[in-house]
């Protein structure tokens, strides 16, 4: 065999590994699509189970929708809210503060932890996680609108309730904490 065989033989096998390579590589992008698919298809049934207040089988449908998509926070944050509408005000916390942690920019996920935090009676730490949020979530972003409109109904309500200098000092703090982070 003379040396330009053996060289073409050693380039088809490169070339073949490479080929090789390159459809696992689709292979492997096309199962991610195919999961991420799964996933929306489940959270829209989960949609209208919840829509038919059916709020376990909700979650069911958003816990299998997260696992066959655990990086898509718009599953664990639709599995927080019927958490919340099922009255299960931990869970719907928990679910929040894992939206939080998935995506500090994620307006609904600090929505979802005041709501449920105001509902178990704990509206200064609602309060708080509300400034976190107006924090994070960047002006002009989807849902920093409503993280305001809420802090606020929040405010008025707890004024109405005692005068609403703890929820104004705790806000205070946070800020002066913040502040000497920096």
């Amino acid at each position: 065999m003379d040396t330009n065989q053996t060289e073409k033989g050693k380039y088809n096998k490169n070339k073949n590994e490479d080929l090789f390579a390159k459809l696992e590589k689709l292979a492997q992008e096309e199962k991610i699509q195919e999961r991420k698919d799964q996933a929306i298809a489940k959270r829209e049934e989960g949609n209208e189970w919840f829509k038919d207040q059916k709020y376990g089988m909700a979650i069911q449908c958003y816990t299998e929708a997260m696992e066959l998509n655990p990086n898509d926070v718009v599953n664990v944050s639709n599995r927080s809210n019927a958490f919340f509408a099922g009255r299960f005000y931990e869970e719907s916390i928990r679910d929040a503060k894992i939206c939080i942690k998935m995506d500090p920019t994620f307006a609904k996920g600090y929505y979802r932890l005041a709501v449920a935090l105001n509902d178990i009676q704990k509206t200064n730490e609602a309060l708080v996680e509300l400034e976190k949020g107006l924090q994070n979530v960047k002006k002009g972003k989807k849902g920093k609108k409503a993280l305001v409109n809420l802090k606020n109904k929040f405010i008025e309500s707890s004024s109405s309730n005692t005068n609403g200098s703890t929820v104004q000092q705790q806000i205070e703090q946070q800020r002066d904490d913040k502040e000497e982070d920096n």
